[in-house]
């Protein structure tokens, strides 16, 4: 299943044909930049009242920072959506303080476990 998976994944992302259906049902612009130069998303619509409307999302992405994505962001993400809630906990049990405090070394604590959990999934080169 790999091996095909991975070719209709390569389809789906990458052909001419997958590129249009994707325009057309999803609006979603490709992950390849280049392919936002395709005519296709720089034409009127007519549902707008003839707006290039895939042509402004154009412009807006590439306004977009970058953004990295690693197997330890979603690691990350959590981390900081656990300490969000125990810092609502603190604030409505004790009010703001030692809030400060407190999220600075639950935020210590997580950078220290997310460094362990990097260093773990390194390979040896």
């Amino acid at each position: 299943m790999g091996r095909h998976h991975d070719r209709l994944v390569q389809f789906l992302y990458f052909s001419d044909a997958g590129l249009k259906a994707r325009q057309r049902v999803t609006k979603i612009l490709p992950p390849v930049i280049d392919q936002w130069n395709d005519p296709g998303y720089h034409r009127a619509d007519p549902y707008f009242g003839g707006q290039n409307v895939d042509e402004l999302y154009v412009e807006l992405a590439r306004q977009i920072p970058r953004r990295y994505v690693t197997p330890a962001t979603s690691i990350a993400a959590t981390q900081l959506s656990v300490i969000l809630n125990r810092a609502v906990d603190h604030v409505e049990a004790q009010g703001a303080a030692g809030l400060e405090q407190n999220v600075r070394r639950w935020l210590a604590e997580a950078s220290d476990d997310l460094r362990r959990r990097v260093a773990h999934g390194k390979f040896e080169q």
